[in-house]
């Protein structure tokens, strides 16, 4: 299947970094390994931007994007009083000095989905599980909602509640546990989600939908309508397939309004891997980017050309000893050239990619162990200037890593952005 894109124009971009725990795939599309020069280390200098009130129970998935001015947009979960959980929100300023300070975006009562996107005229949107409670008995919030920060602080709007017409009596799914988020130039944010539930029916948990809604910031009352971008398929007579998609959504918009779905999916034919849904005419075209293969974490974004996505390796399904590797896809024109950027070392926790002049590209990701199993837990870089990879690593103190974010500096480099396990801190690197 051709991937099919319209003309590219020169129209800027904003670029979302989702930095969501990670994983792997392997498979299809064309396929090379680079055997690239390293670079002698950089010196990095270090920044704490922020200490996080987080107590091990759950993962405080720092999540951030770049805006348009130069602001980093971050948002993360930290544990609350009386409530469990509380997502916080920062901005980081280049041209500012000190550290930023986090605001409470809401409180809620589970730390699950979450992604930070910015609005027309610099607005930032948080997008995550929370709303109303679903039924069966279930405290647990079930929708998809959205926070959007005004004059007057934030205000939290339901982008979605997992709506299932098949079940009259139990309407309100479970929508929003994986949630990625991006905005285009015409003001909307695109948001999509997965689906786990239809009414009480437990056993959709195995089998998650992933949907899709188009959010107005300008008509936030409005609920938006739910699209199934791809998911389990039912037929009149009772029959029907059993999928699973959506896990480690990303979401990607070019700039032409364009939105580009990226996650990990397993088809009822038994087909798995990377797979990407574009939204084309008013419909959901899907393809696969690589097969045979189980995939994490995922990071993508168009750099103002072609798309392109990161992602990491679990296992692949020939049996091949490479748990961990880092690879890297873009589209050609024709096709998905898929190669292996990190193979040397096993990688896990987050990926975050990001786009440069002069065809540059970053990633930032996370070096768990050795082969042999010897814990590493460093935070890395990869570049690539058009020709080859290169890769070096940014913290080797500190456990910092897990969850990470990159973008161009504005001086030709790139910055990178961690959270350390052992500090519960976020640091801010800048190479020197």
């Amino acid at each position: 299947m051709r991937f099919l894109r319209p003309p590219v124009r020169s129209t800027a971009f904003v670029l979302a970094l989702a930095l969501v725990a990670c994983g792997g795939g392997g498979g299809g599309g064309s396929t090379t390994t680079g055997t690239d020069p390293q670079p002698p280390p950089a010196t990095w200098q270090r920044t704490a931007l922020m200490d996080v009130a987080a107590g091990g129970l759950t993962p405080a998935r720092v999540t951030a994007a770049a805006g348009g001015d130069g602001r980093v947009h971050v948002a993360l979960f930290e544990d609350a009083a009386p409530g469990p959980y509380r997502i916080t929100y920062l901005a980081w300023d280049p041209a500012a000095a000190g550290a930023p300070e986090g605001e409470t975006v809401v409180e809620l009562d589970n730390a699950a989905g979450l992604a930070v996107a910015e609005a027309a005229g610099g607005r930032p949107v948080v997008v995550y599980q929370g709303g109303a409670e679903r039924t069966c008995g279930d405290e647990r919030q079930s929708d998809a909602m959205v926070s959007v920060r005004g004059d007057g602080g934030w205000a939290e709007y339901t982008a979605a509640i997992g709506e299932n017409p098949r079940n009259p009596v139990f309407f309100d799914g479970v929508a929003g546990a994986g949630v990625a988020a991006a905005a285009s130039a015409d003001g909307a944010v695109h948001v999509a989600y997965q689906f786990y539930y239809e009414g009480c029916d437990a056993m959709n948990f195995a089998y998650p939908d992933l949907r899709y809604v188009r959010f107005d910031p300008d008509d936030p009352s409005a609920l938006p309508e739910e699209e199934v971008v791809e998911g389990n398929v039912y037929h009149p007579d009772g029959s029907g397939e059993q999928n699973r998609a959506g896990d480690g959504v990303v979401l990607t918009v070019d700039a032409d309004g364009v939105p580009s779905i990226f996650h990990y999916a397993e088809l009822a034919d038994g087909t798995q891997g990377l797979r990407v849904a574009r939204r084309l005419g008013g419909q959901w075209v899907s393809e696969w980017i690589e097969t045979d293969c189980e995939v994490g974490a995922i990071a993508a974004g168009p750099p103002g050309g072609e798309p392109g996505v990161a992602y990491l390796v679990t296992r692949y399904l020939d049996g091949r000893d490479d748990r961990g590797t880092l690879r890297y896809a873009r589209w050609d024109g024709s096709g998905w050239a898929v190669e292996t950027v990190d193979d040397t070392v096993r990688c896990a926790g987050a990926c975050s990619l990001a786009f440069g002049p002069d065809a540059a590209v970053a990633i930032a990701y996370y070096e768990d162990e050795t082969y042999a199993g010897r814990e590493l837990k460093n935070l890395k870089l990869a570049r690539f200037d058009g020709t080859s990879w290169t890769r070096e690593v940014v913290s080797s103190t500190g456990d910092v890593g897990r969850y990470n974010g990159v973008w161009p500096d504005g001086a030709g480099g790139f910055a990178v952005l961690g959270y350390s396990d052992t500090d519960r801190a976020i640091y801010l690197f800048r190479a020197e």
